[in-house]
C-alpha cells in the first residue's frame, strides 16, 4: 500500500510481512510512485519502531546477518521540496530456528615428525553470508588451555606451522565461528612423533613407514656399501601406493634445514657431497602430492562498443585457497582506473 498526497507517492517492493532465517541479508526497496516524475531529487529516510535509521538514503535498505535486534516495523519516508510522503509499515520477523552452519578440519588427526610442517585447513558452510576472516582458532592440551605455539598463523581458516616440536604432541586446536547461532566448531588433534635416531653402520634416521593421503613413504640407503667417510653417499626417498603425480619432497637434518653440501633431487634422490662422520644426524623425507591447478578466463575474446561493460570470468580448478590478480596485457600488472574486480 501507498500514501497519496497530490499524486506524489511511496511504497515499499515486496509483501508487508518479510520472514527470514537469522544470519541472512535483507534487502528492502522504497520507490517513488508519482505523474508526472518529479523534476527534484528524491530524498529517502527510514525508520525502525520510529526511530530514524542512518543508512538507506538511496531507497534501500540493506540489513546484513539480521539477528533479533533488526526484527520490527519498518517505514520509508520520501521528499522533495513541499512534499513529504510515507509508506505503508512493512514488518520483518525472523523464522524459527537458526541459520545452517558448519565448521570442519580438512583432517581430524595428523601425525607428523619433530620438526615437520604443518598444514590444515578449517572449512566453513553455511547458508549465510559468513566470512572466513571471523573463524576462531583456540589450543587446549589434556582439555586445558594451552598457549599457541610459536610461529602458528592461522588465516581465513589456514592453519601453518613451519616446524613441530615434541611440546606440541597431543595438541588440541578448535576452529570455532563463535557468531554464528550454535558456535559450530572442529577439533583436530596433533601427534608428534620423536627423531630418534638408530645408531648401526651408518647413523642415518631412516622414517618409519607412516599412511598419509592413502600412501606411505620409504627412505632408506641406496649403497650401503658406499658410506664412508669423505664420499658421496645416497639416500632414496621411495613413494608406495595410489598417488598422483607428481610428488614433491621436502627434507630435513635434524628437524632443520639442509646444508649446502646436500643435494635434492626431484625423484625423491638426496646426494649428501664429502659425507663426514662427526657424530650421528638424521635426515627425514617427506612426500607430498602436488594438485594440478587450472586457471581459465571466459570469455576469451569481446567485441565492445565505445561505452559498454564488459564482464570478465576466472575460473581457479584444483584448489580452494589462492588469490587472484588481473593486469592489462601480460607485461603489465595494472589496470585502468575504470576496471572494477
Amino acid at each position: 500500500g501507498a500514501s497519496t498526497q497530490d499524486q506524489f507517492q511511496v511504497r515499499i517492493q515486496g509483501p508487508n510481512t518479510i520472514r527470514v532465517r537469522p544470519g541472512q541479508d535483507v534487502q528492502i526497496l522504497c520507490e517513488v510512485v508519482a505523474n508526472p516524475q518529479p523534476y527534484e531529487p528524491v530524498r529517502f529516510s527510514w525508520q525502525k519502531q520510529g526511530a530514524p535509521i542512518p543508512n538507506g538514503a538511496d531507497g534501500r535498505l540493506v540489513l546484513r546477518n539480521v539477528g533479533s535486534r533488526d526484527a520490527g516495523i519498518y517505514i520509508c519516508t520520501a521528499s522533495i521540496p513541499g512534499q513529504v510522503v510515507t509508506s505503508d509499515i512493512v514488518t520483518l520477523e525472523l523464522e524459527n530456528g537458526s541459520a545452517l552452519a558448519s565448521v570442519s578440519w580438512n583432517i581430524k588427526q595428523i601425525e607428523l615428525n619433530e620438526g615437520q610442517r604443518l598444514e590444515a585447513l578449517c572449512q566453513f558452510t553455511s547458508n549465510t553470508n559468513f566470512p572466513p576472516s571471523s573463524l576462531r582458532l583456540s589450543t587446549t592440551k589434556n582439555q586445558l588451555p594451552v598457549q599457541q605455539p610459536l610461529g602458528l598463523q592461522f588465516t581465513n581458516g589456514l592453519l601453518t606451522l613451519s616446524s613441530v616440536s615434541m611440546q606440541d604432541d597431543g595438541l588440541e586446536l578448535k576452529c570455532a565461528a563463535p557468531s554464528v547461532s550454535g558456535s559450530p566448531s572442529d577439533t583436530l588433534s596433533i601427534r608428534v612423533r620423536a627423531n630418534d635416531y638408530p645408531g648401526g653402520n651408518t647413523g642415518y634416521y631412516q622414517q618409519p613407514e607412516r599412511e598419509r593421503h592413502g600412501f606411505t613413504a620409504r627412505f632408506e640407503p641406496s649403497d650401503l656399501s658406499n658410506h664412508q667417510s669423505g664420499r658421496d653417499v645416497q639416500l632414496q626417498c621411495t613413494v608406495d601406493g595410489e598417488v598422483e603425480k607428481p610428488v614433491r619432497y621436502t627434507y630435513t637434518k635434524d628437524g632443520r634445514a639442509l646444508e649446502d653440501n646436500v643435494e635434492v633431487h626431484p625423484n625423491g634422490l638426496l646426494i649428501i657431497k664429502n659425507a663426514q662422520a662427526d657424530g650421528g644426524y638424521g635426515y627425514g623425507g617427506y612426500p607430498q602430492t602436488q594438485q594440478d591447478i587450472e586457471v581459465s578466463v571466459a570469455p576469451k575474446e569481446v567485441n565492445i562498443a565505445h561505452g559498454e561493460t564488459a564482464n570478465i570470468t576466472c575460473t581457479v580448478k584444483g584448489t580452494s585457497n589462492y588469490k587472484l590478480t588481473w593486469g592489462k596485457y601480460a607485461h603489465d600488472t595494472s589496470l585502468p582506473d575504470y576496471a572494477r574486480v
